[in-house]
């Protein structure tokens, strides 16, 4: 294997282990009157 390919499959790895958290705080609910759904949003699979 070379060294590209090594490289490729470690950033492979590691990016299934990342994990990212998205905040955001909609004061004026627009995404709630355009989406059409009830806020807050909250949830993994929201």
């Amino acid at each position: 294997m070379s060294t590209k390919e090594s490289n490729l499959q470690k950033n492979i790895a590691e990016s299934r282990t990342n994990r990212l958290l998205v905040i955001c705080v909609d004061r004026d609910d627009d995404i709630g009157k355009k989406a059409g759904v009830t806020t807050p949003i909250v949830g993994r699979n929201s």
